[in-house]
Formats: C-alpha cells, structure tokens, sequence
C-alpha cells in the first residue's frame, strides 16, 4: 500500500539532526539497552553527517508525508581502487529508517531506491 503525497527528497544540512535521531532509534529497536548509548551520540552522529557529506560521498535522503518527516536513508560511495568505468559504482546503504505507524507501505522500499538512483 503507497502513501498519497508522500515525497522521498534529498537531505539537507538542517536535516542532519532527524537523521541522528533515527540512526539511535535503530539501535534501540535492536535491542540495545539505552544505558549502552553515549552521553553525546548526538553530537558525535551530527559530526559524523556532516563530515561524510563533506568527505566521503555521503548522501541522505527524507521520507515526508503531508510535510511531516516519518523516514530517513544514508548512502556513500565508497571507491577502494580507482574505478576506470561509469557504469559501476559500488557503495553501502545505511539507517534506513521509517516511523512505526508507517511501516510494511513501501517507504523504505522508496528509499532504497532514490538512494541506488544516486
């Protein structure tokens, strides 16, 4: 089942912060105790963002539905040997991640691919 207006957009700097949020709420849901989670997870993951957005070809992509943020993915690029072709390009997609009530509708789905359309 599609949700109706839901639009799968390129993360922005401001967006940083929701996507932190939800890469420690995949811890939680793995069962990773929260007594496990450092003080400043938050300012490590925003740096972490940032820095890979700068450095190692780190995209972010946002799942809204009806200007609400219920979603994230991350991807990069990773080259560990120098690529002498365009058509191949290897790399990981990371914390993707959609709020429980919107769950088992294809968002992630969605995510994963305007991540690999990247």
């Amino acid at each position: 089942m599609k949700e109706e207006n839901l639009i799968i957009r390129e993360a922005m700097q401001q967006d940083e912060e929701i996507i932190a949020e939800y890469l420690c709420q995949i811890s939680f849901d793995l069962g990773c105790p929260a007594r496990s989670i450092r003080h400043n997870w938050l300012e490590k993951t925003t740096q972490f963002i940032d820095y890979a957005r700068r450095e190692l070809h780190y995209k972010g992509f946002i799942a809204e539905l009806s200007d609400e943020v219920i979603g994230s993915a991350c991807c990069q690029i990773f080259e560990l040997y120098p690529m002498v072709s365009d058509q191949y390009h290897k790399g990981y997609i990371w914390g993707v991640y959609v709020e429980p009530a919107h769950r088992r509708k294809g968002i992630a789905t969605q995510l994963i691919q305007r991540a690999m359309a990247t």
